[in-house]
């Protein structure tokens, strides 16, 4: 199986495990079957490490990376809720902060019309704005109890990740923090 892995090739805007999986097979605790709860937690604690670089903007965007005598090649894209990194041929996906306040555009379309009023009130799941995405309508839904301010208009185009709207939380608590440990 990881000799499978390790030949399969995918290229695309979507990440895969492929490398994490092949990585875990390897490992010899996971070979002798030796592994327990603590196991994945350990080999993560093991790769944490800081190094000195250097580093040059390339004409298509990406960065060549210079460390400890070996280049690489790597490209950054923002995503709605991520960051995708990837470095030689390693993709890595670093996730943003939840923040239940910022009502985004999941993709770019043109704002339709709003359901709620500006300032109203809406619950969990409540259907806020519609947004046309390749001449399809989606809904767009609150994650959390409050109040609808919005900063865009109906008719106007949305790019991935612009705010449609703010939303004022009855429990300010849930927003969720990225932590920095």
């Amino acid at each position: 199986m990881v000799i499978a892995l390790k030949e399969l090739s995918i290229r695309g805007d979507f990440r895969t495990t492929v490398e994490y999986l092949v990585k875990l097979l390897e490992t010899e605790k996971f070979q002798t079957n030796t592994i327990n709860t603590g196991w994945l937690d350990h080999l993560i604690s093991e790769k944490v490490q800081t190094f000195q670089s250097s580093l040059e903007r390339l004409s298509d965007g990406g960065l060549l990376l210079a460390l400890d005598g070996s280049s690489y090649t790597t490209y950054m894209r923002e995503e709605v809720s991520s960051y995708r990194i990837v470095i030689g041929n390693k993709t890595c996906v670093f996730e943003k902060e939840n923040d239940p306040t910022a009502l985004r555009a999941p993709s770019t379309g043109k704002l339709i019309n709003f359901l709620v009023e500006d300032g109203g009130h809406v619950f969990t799941g409540d259907v806020y704005a519609e947004i046309e995405v390749m001449k399809m309508v989606m809904e767009l839904k609150v994650e959390e109890n409050g109040c609808v301010h919005y900063v865009k208009r109906p008719g106007v185009s949305l790019d991935a990740g612009c705010i449609i709207a703010h939303l004022k939380l009855d429990d300010p608590s849930r927003v969720q923090r990225v932590s920095t440990e």
